[in-house]
């Protein structure tokens, strides 16, 4: 998961979330139907399905926590763009901008003072910007990771919370280089009708709660719980104390060790919270957490309520996913095609990779702590390596991006070169002096490719080979004289065998 710095701003207690580090993952032209232009501070035109999606998964996460739904509220949705424009625009956060911000407007300010905010910088635009879908913001707002205070998440979980607007900008800062994307988001929270009481509220609002999906949860991060002491008074929800509460986490073996246990009464969301951490949790286990001694307008209370962490959700992902079960697998992809990687707990997917290709292009996005989502641009048998510690997995394209899967094909229409396949060793090649053609090594007679190459050649002939991916050799008959040969060895088990067969 991405690093994340969090500034408390403002009498209202609205948190920040600063993303620190890259943010991949949809097109431009499907999150927009207008770019932003922030050399021209236009914010753009969100698509409808971007909004929908973001309701859609605000919704589904208060669905978990027995909270009234939101409606979405289109009158301010110029205020979370013009914010979300002056964030991409200054490459920068805050809930108050200053008049000579880039791109400064009033509602801008206004949309920033009442938000949750968000900001990442870069996302590389040079070839194919890829750009987070506009849900993964939600997840981050909720898990809140290395956000102590957890405001993102409390506004979120609030009862009393009826509206909901998104806005997302994501185009080269001012002054920025023209191929880095900053992106600003905006979760408009706060609307002034923080008194009206909710249709329905639960006598509390536990995360995590009852069958919990993992791309909602960050093992080792916090969990929390509030109390609804009033459903029809905002404002009487501080009467609850906390000073003398325990938590308990009781799994099958016993009791698991709870710790970090605080609290906080700002008015983010509902103005009473408790907070601790949990060692040893499993994902698929049952857990009880029953608290005791709160105290809520000086009666005692105790609560009890189950947790079990489940597979996280994808369905919200219309591409394939593969889930990796070891780390020496290799996933068949197609080159120019978005999927996804599910990593179970506690493996998280790195962002670090190595190529086979110096010409490839790899980019990943953020979809939840465990899934993130992949785009490659490449030739079939070019790899991406995914470290895992001392373990690795592969992705190895097996298809162009219009759906040849024979290499050899493939090779020839990209290289414009004969292109011979080489699955077995000790294979002799044989072309004129001259020539220039390429050798693909199958999968099948070397599963990690090339290890090394060296070659020896006859006397007075001179040959070149060179790599051009981890499965493909380059070669040229410089000079030599019919019968003439270069035996090129890859690694230690595996060689082939080059001879000039005439002139040309």
């Amino acid at each position: 998961m991405k690093k994340q710095l969090v500034v408390a701003l403002g009498l209202v207690g609205l948190l920040v979330m600063l993303v620190v580090g890259p943010l991949y993952a949809e097109s431009p032209e499907t999150v927009y139907t207008e770019l932003p232009d922030v050399a021209n501070c236009e914010a753009g035109v969100l698509a409808e399905a971007e909004k929908e999606a973001v309701l859609a998964i605000v919704n589904r996460i208060r669905d978990l926590h027995n909270l009234d739904p939101v409606i979405y509220a289109e009158e301010y949705d110029r205020e979370v763009a013009e914010s979300s424009l002056i964030i991409a625009a200054n490459n920068e956060i805050t809930h108050y901008p200053p008049p000579d911000s880039a791109c400064y407007s009033e509602e801008g300010a206004r949309g920033a003072a009442t938000s949750n905010l968000a900001w990442s910088y870069p996302t590389d635009g040079l070839v194919r910007p890829l750009l987070a879908p506009s849900a993964t913001d939600v997840r981050n707002w909720l898990i809140d990771p290395d956000v102590p205070d957890l405001g993102h998440r409390r506004w979120l979980l609030n009862p009393f919370l009826r509206a909901i607007a998104y806005g997302r900008v994501d185009a080269p800062p001012v002054d920025g280089a023209a191929d880095q994307y900053a992106h600003g988001a905006a979760l408009k929270v706060s609307n002034g009708d923080i008194a009206r009481p909710p249709a329905n509220a639960p006598d509390f609002v536990a995360y995590p709660y009852g069958e919990y999906p993992l791309d909602l949860f960050q093992f080792g991060w916090y969990w929390s719980f509030s109390v609804v002491a009033d459903a029809t008074d905002y404002w009487a929800n501080e009467e609850v104390d906390f000073s003398g509460a325990s938590v308990r986490v009781r799994g099958i073996a016993g009791d698991l060790r709870v710790h970090s246990l605080s609290t906080q009464d700002s008015a983010v969301g509902l103005p009473n919270l408790l907070q601790w951490q949990v060692d040893s949790v499993e994902m698929g286990r049952s857990y009880q957490v029953i608290i005791d001694g709160v105290r809520i307008k000086e009666q005692r209370r105790r609560f009890t309520y189950a947790v079990r962490l489940v597979k996280p959700d994808w369905d919200d992902l219309a591409i394939p996913v593969h889930t990796i079960e070891r780390f020496d697998e290799v996933f068949e992809i197609r080159a120019g095609q978005e999927f996804a990687l599910y990593a179970p707990p506690p493996t998280e997917i790195p962002r670090q990779y190595t190529i086979s290709r110096r010409q490839m292009i790899v980019q990943i996005a953020e979809h939840s702590p465990y899934v993130k989502i992949f785009w490659v641009q490449g030739t079939i048998g070019d790899e991406v390596m995914l470290p895992f510690d001392d373990q690795g997995v592969t992705l190895r394209i097996v298809e162009t991006s219009d759906g040849v899967r024979n290499p050899l094909l493939a090779l020839r229409r990209e290289l414009q070169m004969p292109v011979y396949n080489m699955a077995r060793t000790d294979t002799t090649f044989r072309a004129t002096q001259g020539t220039r053609f390429a050798v693909y090594v199958s999968p099948t007679l070397a599963e990690r490719g090339i290890q090394r190459v060296e070659w020896t050649q006859s006397r007075r002939s001179q040959f070149n080979v060179e790599f051009y991916s981890a499965r493909v050799l380059l070669v040229e008959i410089v000079s030599g004289a019919p019968g003439d040969t270069a035996t090129v060895q890859l690694g230690p088990d595996h060689s082939f065998i080059v001879q000039v067969r005439g002139n040309p």
